[in-house]
């Protein structure tokens, strides 16, 4: 740290979310180099562990000049934690600023090409133990449309010869991503691979997102919305509570608990038209008013690390 700090000299510094590294953030303060904290979030657990060192938290929290929070939540735990209270101030999940996930379009003209025109719905991000639940939410769904198309991208790829295990007991053919299949009629897509989850978005508005169903936490709905999609979520999204709470409030979101509710769902969804593209419209909506605050959170950035430009 001392010598990248003696080589570059930084400016201004901006650390995120939970990167609270007490040298590195100390050594930094000591250059003088102005400090900020964004999209500032603790789990519940580091939280517990921070609160046990009151003077160590308070020390290292001091270090910043300004602590952008994703929620008045989170702003209240650091003040708890005995952060500068007139140094904390809520901002937004930055997430929510991102730009869309890519596409590939000779990926979507192969696919789309395949499906022929098949109903879809996809579950994406799902962990271990969500699979079952989803698989099971689908075969409901099959019964009522016998040729609708799941497409099942797990949060880690390395789990697809396990899941494509789950699917043959329940009666689902599968097709898979990382073999160079198309979903040429089979029941399951299994999209195991990196970095093409734009591409099943672009295929469907029907989005269940994982690590919900399970205490994980929940994951970035924000892509579904810039997607243009609905969301379907489990109750476990405490990593992005006020967003779901806030995108639930406006038809954005919905919560489902369990296979049936997952089906009953979608169901809906697929057979009601109108109420999907509300579901969307809202979630667009959402993420629009989202990104028109860009401007004000760069100006008190600006302001805080002392990088106005100066009047010559």
């Amino acid at each position: 740290m001392k010598r990248f700090l003696s080589h570059w000299r930084p400016a201004a510094a901006v650390f995120v979310e939970s990167e609270l590294w007490p040298q590195m953030l100390h050594l930094t303060h000591e250059t003088g180099s102005p400090m900020v904290l964004v999209n500032a979030r603790l789990s519940a657990r580091s939280r517990a562990a921070w609160q046990k060192r009151p003077q160590t938290a308070q020390f290292i929290l001091s270090q910043f000049d300004l602590i952008l929070t994703q929620n008045d939540d989170m702003a209240q735990a650091m003040v708890d934690m005995h952060a500068p209270p007139d140094r904390v101030a809520r901002g937004i999940n930055l997430k929510s600023l991102s730009a869309p996930l890519p596409q590939d379009p000779a990926v979507l003209a192969q696919t789309r090409t395949a499906l022929k025109g098949r109903p879809v719905w996809i579950a994406a991000s799902t962990h271990k133990g969500e699979d079952e639940i989803v698989l099971e939410a689908h075969k409901a769904l099959r019964r009522q449309y016998d040729d609708l198309l799941l497409i099942l991208a797990p949060r880690h790829p390395a789990r697809g010869a396990e899941i494509a295990r789950l699917c043959k007991p329940m009666g689902l053919s599968v097709a898979i991503r990382s073999n160079g299949d198309q979903p040429t009629g089979q029941a399951v897509y299994l999209a195991d691979t990196l970095g093409e989850l734009g591409n099943w978005y672009a295929l469907s508005k029907i989005v269940f997102l994982g690590g919900s169903l399970v205490p994980i936490g929940g994951h970035n709905p924000f892509e579904v919305s810039l997607a243009g999609g609905m969301v379907l979520s489990g109750p476990h999204v405490a990593n992005f509570a006020e967003t779901y709470e806030d995108m639930q409030a406006i038809g954005a979101a919905q919560t489902v608990h369990d296979a049936p509710a997952i089906a009953s769902a979608v169901d809906l969804l697929l057979a009601d038209r109108n109420a999907l593209e509300d579901g969307c419209r809202a979630a667009r909506s959402y993420v629009r008013e989202k990104a028109s605050q860009i401007d004000i959170i760069a100006e008190r950035l600006i302001r805080a690390l002392h990088l106005q430009p100066e009047i010559r």
